[in-house]
């Protein structure tokens, strides 16, 4: 909903509320701790926030200023690597990748190094 939380009316909010106790496990959690009405002043809180696929939501280092609840999707954390990840051939590279039996790519930029 892309609409401010204190303009949602109680029928959106209803939605909302009948959304997240069927799909979603940490929004049941806090229903099971909080009434109706705290649950309901959550939900007028909450942003609408779309992200691209394979988007980066915040970089080592960031302070935070906000938490996410995943609606629909998924979220990986990647951290930080010291691993060198330049080799000689295609050869040596794919025989460490065969050996930590995943694949990684090195990405780059000027304040981090993190393996995707």
């Amino acid at each position: 909903m892309v609409i401010p939380g204190q303009e949602r009316t109680e029928k959106q909010l209803r939605v909302l509320h009948n959304y997240f106790m069927k799909e979603n496990q940490f929004m049941i959690k806090i229903r099971e701790k909080k009434d109706e009405y705290e649950t309901f002043r959550l939900y007028r809180a909450l942003q609408l926030k779309i992200y691209d696929h394979n988007a980066c939501l915040c970089e080592v280092g960031d302070i935070g200023d906000s938490f996410y609840i995943i609606i629909k999707g998924e979220c990986g954390v990647l951290n930080p690597s010291t691993h060198d990840l330049t080799y000689p051939d295609y050869f040596q590279l794919y025989k460490f990748m065969s050996e930590v039996d995943k694949f990684l790519m090195k990405s780059e930029d000027s304040h981090s190094n993190y393996v995707r």
